[in-house]
C-alpha cells in the first residue's frame, strides 16, 4: 500500500516521539532538590561500666603517640580483660564479659554471636557429653600435679 509505513519506520517514529518527549520534560521542568528530612541524631549509652575501673590511659593528647607509649611501657603495653569465664548460654563456649554486646551488657547471662550466632548454629560435638580416657581428665581439667 502507497503511503503505509512499514514496522521499522513505525518504530523508528515512535523511538523519535518517545525521545523528543522525554528531552521535552527535562528542559520544561525546573529540577528543584528535595529537602532532606531531618532526623534527631540518637545518643548512644555511655559504656562506662562495663569498662574496667582501673585503667591507664594517655591524659594528654601529646602523651598518646607511640614513641611515648614505648617510654612508659617498652615492649609489653599492659593489656588485661579478666579471666574468660563468661558462658555463652546457647553453646557453653567461653567468652570475656567485654565481648558482649550493649543489650547484654548488664544482664546475667549472655549469647554470643562469635561462636553460635546467637544460638543459630548447634556444634557438631558437646565435649562435656565425651568420655575421655581416665589419664586425659586431669590434663584438660588442669588438675594435674605434672608439669
Amino acid at each position: 500500500m502507497p503511503g503505509s509505513l512499514s514496522t521499522n519506520d513505525r518504530l523508528s517514529a515512535r523511538r523519535s516521539r518517545l525521545f523528543n518527549n522525554r528531552n521535552r520534560g527535562a528542559r520544561t521542568t525546573t529540577a528543584r532538590p528535595r529537602a532532606r528530612p531531618t532526623t534527631n541524631t540518637a545518643q548512644r549509652p555511655s559504656n562506662s561500666s562495663a569498662l574496667p575501673t582501673v585503667r591507664i590511659v594517655a591524659q594528654e593528647p601529646h602523651l598518646n603517640v607511640e614513641s611515648e607509649i614505648l617510654r612508659r611501657f617498652g615492649d609489653e603495653i599492659p593489656h588485661y580483660l579478666g579471666s574468660m569465664d563468661d558462658r555463652c548460654v546457647s553453646c557453653g563456649a567461653l567468652h570475656w564479659k567485654e565481648e558482649r554486646s550493649r543489650n547484654d551488657l548488664n544482664r546475667e547471662s549472655a549469647l554470643y554471636s562469635t561462636c553460635c550466632r546467637k544460638g543459630l548454629v548447634i556444634p557438631p560435638v558437646r565435649y562435656d557429653e565425651i568420655d575421655y580416657p581416665d589419664f586425659l581428665v586431669p590434663l584438660l581439667l588442669g588438675t594435674d600435679d605434672r608439669q
